[in-house]
């Protein structure tokens, strides 16, 4: 580069009251040239520590569940156990959650805190159907049947069936 086109460069990107010297432009063109080819060089040997660790495999019998091996007994997540009655994985094993229990055809589910069919209510929140609707002729309101939670059979509307408290 000639003397005059260097010196319109420092003009150029000079232009304030006290415009850099040449030794200063050169200093800085000199280390950003030099920054230009290290870092890459830095880049490399960062993405090399953080390259992640091929995870042991795990003994005969075992499987891995996430960072740790398990035997091949138990279960890892959910989709492992029994979706269709409302089961999921709690501690390695099968089975339905802490505040949930089996029902009499195996399904898992909270059980209601309410009223069945039939009996005495005073307001739609009272029964698992959530109708409290049944006239019994003496000034009280029975349960009716429905379609959300229930504790029998008979809590759930004609065509409808009782799956781990719930009308489906």
């Amino acid at each position: 580069m000639d003397p005059n086109r260097f010196d319109a460069l420092v003009r150029a990107a000079g232009r304030s009251p006290r415009p850099p010297s040449r030794r200063t432009l050169l200093r800085s063109l000199g280390g950003g040239a030099l920054s230009a080819l290290l870092v890459p060089a830095f880049l490399d040997e960062a993405d090399a520590r953080k390259k992640k660790k091929k995870p042991k495999k795990c003994k005969a019998g075992q499987k891995r569940c996430g960072a740790k091996c398990v035997p091949q007994t138990d279960c890892c997540k959910d989709v492992e156990c029994d979706r269709v009655h409302r089961e999921g994985c709690y501690q390695g094993r099968c089975g339905c959650g802490t505040s949930e229990i089996r029902d009499s055809k195996g399904y898992c589910g909270p059980f209601p805190n309410c009223k069945s069919t039939g009996l005495i209510c005073t307001s739609n929140g009272d029964c698992c159907s959530g109708r409290c609707t049944i006239d019994d002729g003496n000034g009280q309101r029975r349960c009716d049947r429905g379609d959300r939670l229930c504790i029998l059979d008979l809590d759930c509307n004609p065509g409808l069936q009782r799956l781990g408290w719930m009308c489906d």
